[in-house]
């Protein structure tokens, strides 16, 4: 993926980018992809930018969770982007 093409998923209609700022200085280096289809999701979570350098370049880790929308697991990721949404 070109960063060109990266910047693109960006202009998609319902792609959100929430950057966490907190006053306390604290700064939050992990990424989420969250994918919505049908009735199941996938989320990759973890250190890689979506960039050339975070997707192919460097060395990153990161995980992928699916799933059905409604699960403990789906749950358990809204709640935690809905406590980070108070920082933005």
């Amino acid at each position: 993926m070109t960063g060109q093409q990266c910047n693109r998923l960006l202009e998609l209609p319902k792609v959100e980018h929430i950057v966490v700022n907190d006053s306390k200085q604290k700064y939050l280096h992990t990424k989420m992809f969250y994918f919505e289809s049908g009735a199941k999701f996938t989320a990759i979570i973890g250190s890689a930018n979506l960039t050339i350098g975070g997707l192919v370049q460097n060395e990153e880790l990161s995980t992928e969770i699916t799933g059905i929308i409604g699960s403990i697991e789906h749950s358990s990721i809204f709640k935690y982007l809905k406590r980070l949404s108070c920082y933005q």
